[in-house]
C-alpha cells in the first residue's frame, strides 16, 4: 500500500504519527510525507512576528534551509520518503494587493482563513492533484488547534478525489481542552493502531531531529520524550479517523 502523510510543515506528520509511519514501513508499505509550506520566504519584507520566530527557532536568514534539512535526518530516522512543496508558511504570506501580512500574530495563525486564500486554495489543490499517484491512500491534519495552515492543507486535501484519512494534530489536541468529534467528518471513526516500543522510540526520535521547534511546545528534550509517551499511553497506540 501507498500511504502519504501531509505535513503542513515539516514537523507536523512526525510530530503525530511518527510511531505509525515507523511501524507501517516496517510492515512493508511505501510510506512518504509531503510537507506543504517548505517555500523560502522572500527575507526582505518579513513581519516582526516572522523574525522573532526566526530569532526564537535560531536559524535567521538559513531558518528554512536548517529546517529542511532537519526534516531529511527526521525523515531518515524513520525510514520514510520525504518531499518538499515550495508553498509559503502563514507566517510569511502577504495580501498581493496591497504586501499586508495576512498572518503577522501568534492569535492570527490560529484563527479564521482569510478569505482571500480561497482562490490560491484553488491552485494548490490543482498543483497536488497532478502529483498524487493513483490509488495512493493520502493521510491529512484533522486541524485540531485551527492552525490555519493546517486548515488549508485540510481543505485541500478534501478537494481531491483520492481515499482520505486524518491524524490527530499532536501536540496540540494535549494541550488544549478539545472535543475531537467535532473534527471529525460525518461517515468517519477512529481507529487505533499499536504502536511498539521500538516504534515509540523511533517516533521520539524522529521528533528530536526537528530540534529548533522543540522550544515552541517543550522546556527540552526530555519532556517532549515524556508528552509523546503519555499520547500514545493514552489511545494505547496512534489512532486514525477512517472511513466506516
Amino acid at each position: 500500500m501507498q500511504i502519504i502523510y501531509f505535513s503542513p510543515h515539516f514537523d507536523d506528520a512526525v510530530l503525530s504519527c511518527g510511531g505509525l509511519i515507523w511501524e507501517q514501513i516496517n510492515k512493508g508499505h511505501e510510506v512518504s510525507i509531503w510537507t506543504i509550506f517548505s517555500g523560502d520566504p522572500p527575507l526582505e519584507n518579513l513581519s516582526e512576528f516572522a523574525k522573532e520566530l526566526h530569532s526564537k527557532w535560531q536559524g535567521g536568514e538559513e531558518n528554512l534551509p536548517n529546517r529542511r534539512e532537519e526534516d531529511i535526518v527526521s525523515c531518515n530516522i524513520l525510514g520514510v520518503h520525504h518531499f518538499h512543496i515550495d508553498l509559503l508558511d502563514c507566517i510569511y504570506r502577504v495580501d498581493p494587493h496591497s504586501s499586508f501580512h495576512l498572518y503577522p500574530t501568534e492569535e492570527a495563525i490560529f484563527s479564521t482563513v482569510y478569505d482571500l486564500e480561497f482562490e490560491p486554495v484553488e491552485l494548490w489543490t490543482n498543483k497536488i492533484s497532478n502529483m498524487i499517484p493513483k490509488g495512493a491512500v493520502l493521510v491529512s491534519p484533522l486541524g485540531i488547534g485551527n492552525h490555519v495552515d493546517h486548515q488549508i492543507t485540510r481543505r485541500v486535501l478534501e478537494k481531491l478525489n483520492q481515499p482520505l484519512q486524518y491524524y490527530i494534530d499532536f501536540p496540540y489536541m494535549v494541550r488544549e481542552a478539545i472535543e475531537i468529534d467535532t473534527f471529525i467528518p460525518k461517515g468517519y471513526a477512529q481507529q487505533t493502531f499499536p504502536i511498539s516500543k521500538r516504534g515509540l522510540k523511533m517516533w521520539q526520535d524522529g521528533v528530536e531531529a526537528h530540534q529548533s521547534q522543540i522550544s515552541s511546545f517543550w522546556s527540552g528534550n526530555l519532556e517532549m520524550r515524556e508528552d509523546i509517551r503519555k499520547f500514545e499511553q493514552k489511545y494505547e497506540g496512534i489512532n486514525i479517523i477512517i472511513k466506516k
